[in-house]
C-alpha cells in the first residue's frame, strides 16, 4: 500500500468511532452528510437521503449485485439490504471500519448478503475480484485517492451493460490556478487535514467516465440542502487558530472540515450526486 493509501487507512482507523459517535448521522451508521432536501423533516432521514438516492437506481435497474467503494463501517449497505436484498461487497481501507463493519453486519443477522473486505480501490487487482456489478457507488471517498489515478476504466470494466455508477462528492467549481489566493490557501488545508487530494470539478469527473465509455445521465447539486456552520461548527471554528499544527485525529477533523465548510460558503466546492450507465 503506498503511503498516502497508508495514512488515509490511518485516518479512519483512529477517527471512525469518534465519527459515529459524535456525527449528526452516526445513529444511522452514516459518515456521510446529511441532506436536508424538500420533504426531509428529521435527522434520520437527512442521514439516510443519499441511500434513499442510491436505492432509487438500485430498484431501477433491478440491481443484483452491487459494489460500495470506500464503504466505512457499511452503513449505506446494511441500510439498503434491509428493505431489498441482494448482493452487496464494499471496500475500505481502513481495517477499524471493516472489523467494526463486520461486526454491525453479523448483528443484523445480513452476513449472507453483505461482504466487506479490506483494501485498496484504486489497485486494479483488488478492483478486478468484483465484476459484473449492476450498481457501484462511491459516497464521499473518491476524494482520497491520488490526483493521477484513473479510476474510471476500472469502474466501466466492472459494470454490465446498462449498469450504473454513482458517485456522491465535493466538487470543485473553478480549476485551482483560477483561485484567488485565500481559496487556494483553504483547499490546500482541506487537502491536507483531510487527506483528499484527489477532489476536483463535475466536469472534470465528467470527461473522465465520459471516455472510459460511460454515459452521464444525472448531475444534482446537494449543496443547498447543506447544513453548514451551525453553533457547533462555529465553536470549531473559533478554535482553527489555536489547533493549526497539532496533527491529532480530532483537530485535523475539525480544521479540514472548517476550511471545506468556508470553501462551500465562498462558491468554491459543490457537493454533486452523478449518476453514469455503460451502454
Amino acid at each position: 500500500m503506498a503511503i498516502h493509501q497508508r495514512r488515509v487507512a490511518d485516518y479512519y482507523d483512529r477517527n471512525t468511532r469518534r465519527f459515529l459517535r459524535l456525527g449528526r448521522g452516526g445513529a444511522q451508521l452514516a459518515i456521510h452528510r446529511s441532506i436536508w432536501a424538500p420533504g426531509v423533516r428529521t435527522r434520520t432521514q437527512a442521514a439516510l437521503y443519499i441511500n434513499r438516492r442510491i436505492e432509487e437506481h438500485a430498484v431501477a435497474v433491478n440491481a443484483e449485485q452491487l459494489l460500495d467503494l470506500g464503504c466505512g463501517v457499511g452503513g449505506t449497505m446494511i441500510d439498503l439490504a434491509t428493505s431489498r436484498p441482494a448482493r452487496y461487497a464494499g471496500l475500505t481501507i481502513s481495517r477499524a471500519q471493516k472489523q467494526l463493519g463486520d461486526e454491525l453486519v453479523l448483528k443484523r443477522g445480513l452476513q449472507e448478503q453483505i461482504r466487506i473486505f479490506e483494501g485498496d480501490f484504486t489497485d486494479p487487482k483488488v478492483f478486478r475480484l468484483f465484476p459484473s456489478q449492476n450498481l457501484i457507488y462511491a459516497v464521499e471517498s473518491m476524494i482520497h485517492i491520488p490526483p493521477e489515478t484513473n479510476i474510471a476504466p476500472l469502474i466501466a470494466e466492472s459494470l454490465v451493460p446498462g449498469g450504473v455508477f454513482i458517485l456522491c462528492d465535493d466538487m470543485l467549481t473553478d480549476l485551482e490556478e483560477e483561485m484567488g489566493e485565500k481559496d487556494r490557501a483553504l483547499l490546500q488545508e482541506f487537502r491536507e487535514q483531510w487527506y483528499a487530494p484527489g477532489i476536483r470539478s463535475s466536469r472534470s469527473w465528467i470527461e473522465s467516465f465520459e471516455e472510459a465509455g460511460l454515459e452521464a445521465e444525472k448531475a444534482d447539486d446537494f449543496t443547498p440542502w447543506l447544513k453548514i456552520f451551525g453553533p457547533r461548527d462555529l465553536a470549531a471554528a473559533a478554535l482553527v487558530p489555536l489547533l493549526r499544527g497539532m496533527r491529532k485525529p480530532w483537530t485535523e477533523n475539525l480544521v479540514g472540515g472548517t476550511a471545506l465548510q468556508r470553501l462551500i460558503r465562498r462558491g468554491r466546492i459543490r457537493y454533486r450526486f452523478l449518476v453514469f450507465r455503460k451502454p
